[in-house]
């Protein structure tokens, strides 16, 4: 245990030492909480985020330091705290971790306290300590907001029937839209073509399509002679309506 509070105190000393060597030209320190898994056990974390001044002269010697002393010396930039191991579930009561707080706020007070006296000492940013049950209740909201859209979705596509060669605008990833025309469908995914420019197949084929990623449905035979693929895209993503649509994701499930 002995050895374990030295390590904390080695690395707040670390830390402090950098402040004070750089204090005019830091611009905040961050201090901020996290709740880890690694190789299997759980630990608490405190980050310590160190930000220099964008206008600063020593900024590559800052960089060079903070490497050589923090990443070198202490691994990283936060001190760890090991949460005991159980075999069950967890009570509200223990997941408001207040044992892990009062290690939190003897850290950050300790800090405050370095830095009192101090008036060109970095602006000290201490956010609020975040337990494991306030991660539970976020988490459960955001699986019923999660719930409560896919929901809206689905029922976005009830009179909906996609069929072979119609065009889907599809985004996979943010803000990553691309065209393909439906090969094959099935109940549940969709096979596609990648289009080109002028709205051709092309050669890569994408699968496994399924509602979640859809955005809009067009019919090829009732497009515009001129329309392009990039110009669809455009429609699709400011909603703009043009011959040919036959669904486009209500704005609000985007």
């Amino acid at each position: 245990m002995d050895q374990f509070h030295h390590d904390v105190l080695r690395k707040i000393r670390l830390f402090q030492s950098i402040i004070q060597d750089y204090r005019d030209d830091l611009k905040h320190l961050r201090i901020y909480n996290s709740f880890e898994t690694y190789y299997g056990k759980n630990y608490l974390r405190i980050y310590f985020e160190l930000e220099i001044k964008d206008d600063s002269s020593k900024r590559w010697e800052f960089s060079e330091r903070y490497t050589k002393d923090i990443h070198y010396y202490t691994n990283e930039n936060y001190i760890s705290f090991h949460l005991p191991e159980r075999n069950r579930d967890l009570t509200d009561q223990e997941l408001r971790n207040k044992p892990q707080e009062l290690h939190y706020e003897w850290i950050t007070n300790l800090f405050e306290w370095l830095n009192y006296n101090h008036q060109d000492s970095p602006k000290l940013i201490i956010e609020d300590f975040v337990s494991q049950l306030d991660l539970k209740r976020e988490e459960e909201k955001a699986s019923e907001v999660y719930e409560i859209k896919n929901t809206q979705l689905f029922d976005s596509f009830k009179d909906i029937k996609i069929q072979e060669n119609q065009l889907l605008v599809i985004n996979e990833y943010h803000n990553s839209f691309r065209i393909g025309r439906v090969l094959k469908s099935d109940s549940v995914y969709f096979k596609l073509a990648e289009v080109k420019k002028d709205l051709t197949n092309g050669k890569k084929e994408i699968h496994y399509v399924n509602m979640d990623k859809i955005y809009a449905i067009i019919e090829p035979k009732e497009l515009d002679a001129k329309i392009t693929k990039e110009i669809i895209l455009d429609h699709v993503q400011n909603y703009i309506h043009f011959n040919g649509l036959k669904y486009i994701r209500p704005k609000e499930l985007w």
